[in-house]
This record gives structure tokens, sequence and C-alpha cells, in this order.
């Protein structure tokens, strides 16, 4: 039995300040997506235009 543990896990990754933003963006966009108001490869390219938009105003404000 303790050969099927001989690895250690991987420590959980600390979030960055950045993510709850980008997961909200993420997560508006997957919804429009479901609803129909927009193709996937907009949603995609929008939610990318948004979060960089968030990052250069969150990175400006420092």
């Amino acid at each position: 039995m303790p050969s099927i543990f001989k690895s250690k896990p991987v420590p959980y990754p600390v979030p960055l300040q950045y993510r709850e933003k980008g997961e909200r963006i993420a997560r508006n966009k997957f919804n429009d997506y479901l609803n129909g108001t927009i193709d996937v490869n907009r949603a995609l390219s929008q939610a990318e235009e948004e979060i960089k938009q968030q990052l250069a105003a969150v990175k400006g404000a420092k």
C-alpha cells in the first residue's frame, strides 16, 4: 500500500489578484455564448480583449 503513495501532491497555486476579474469576464462571456447571443469565437476574443483592458487598468493604477 505505501508504494501507491510515493509521490507527494503539488502545492496549490496561490491565486493572483487578477484572477477574480478575469474569471468574472470569462463567466459573463460564457453565459452570453450559452444564451446564444454570441458565437464561441466572438466570446473568446471579447473576453481576451476585456481581460487585457482590465490588466492594463490595474497595472496602470499602481
